[in-house]
């Protein structure tokens, strides 16, 4: 397996736990493909978040081999994988989905704090 990392944003979060949380999406995403299979991580902003994808080489989707049976496969340590990156994405208050295509792609969005409306000052400290 290869993996492609295009350009990523800086994010305003918790290195760790965003970390944690790609890596075990690429591990999750890596379980569904076979050997040699080229995945990509990639970003796009959109309405005021960040959208991270995770999957196969959007060239690569029609002629992909799977190595799941099917959509309602999965391994126990998929669950664990799953809520790991779950937990450390809602804590950014970010959301995890998966779509398929022949094949797994692993979607998430971290909250672009940077465009979010700034509350007022009240002269007080928080």
């Amino acid at each position: 397996m290869t993996l492609h990392v295009g350009r990523l944003p800086t994010l305003v979060a918790d290195p760790q736990q965003l970390y944690r949380a790609v890596v075990a999406l690429v591990r999750r995403t890596a379980g569904d493909h076979l050997p040699g299979t080229v995945l990509t991580v990639g970003a796009l902003h959109r309405d005021r978040e960040w959208q991270i994808r995770i999957g196969p080489a959007p060239s690569e989707v029609g002629h992909l081999e799977c190595r799941s049976p099917g959509p309602d496969t999965v391994e126990a340590t998929d669950g664990v994988k799953l809520l790991t990156a779950q937990r450390a994405v809602e804590a950014h208050g970010g959301r995890v989905w998966f779509t398929r295509d022949r094949g797994t792609t692993v979607w998430f969005t971290i909250p672009d704090r940077a465009s979010l409306p700034r509350r007022p000052s009240t002269g007080r400290p928080p």
